[in-house]
């Protein structure tokens, strides 16, 4: 009687921790989220691509910055010509999160947030030199 209460309990424990493989198999690696950076000019190349498996900290860093901004009303710059355009999407459900542009200054850079369908609607921020900096060292253009 006890064998069998043992290896029941051996088959439980066993179920378990397979289905958790298994899920886990199932599921795969494929990250929730992705940030990917294209560089301006002519040839608009992909600078960076963050993956939350990968670059956890860096992304942490760059939603960090997106939910964290300062306000402007106005922006002067060149809509058709952003020096950064980062687009965050989820691989899983094939949707994109945020579409956004970066126009480096001096002592700042504005974000512009695509707010609607087109770019004709936009929320513009100002970001720190900081910031500004950060995005610069992950998509190289220091």
């Amino acid at each position: 009687m006890n064998i069998g209460k043992l290896l029941l309990w051996i088959a439980g424990i066993a179920l378990i921790f397979g289905g958790g493989y298994a899920a886990a198999v199932y599921v795969g690696d494929t990250p929730s989220y992705t940030l990917t950076a294209v560089k301006a000019g002519e040839n608009k190349e992909t600078a960076a691509t963050l993956h939350n498996g990968e670059h956890q900290a860096e992304l942490d860093t760059m939603l960090n910055i997106f939910l964290h901004q300062k306000p402007m009303e106005g922006a002067s710059v060149d809509m058709e010509n952003p020096d950064v355009t980062l687009k965050l999407i989820s691989p899983e459900r094939s949707i994109g999160i945020l579409d956004a542009r970066v126009w480096f200054e001096e002592d700042r850079a504005v974000l512009g947030i695509r707010s609607g369908q087109t770019w004709n609607s936009i929320r513009f921020s100002e970001l720190s030199q900081n910031e500004a900096s950060y995005i610069q060292s992950i998509v190289g253009e220091e």
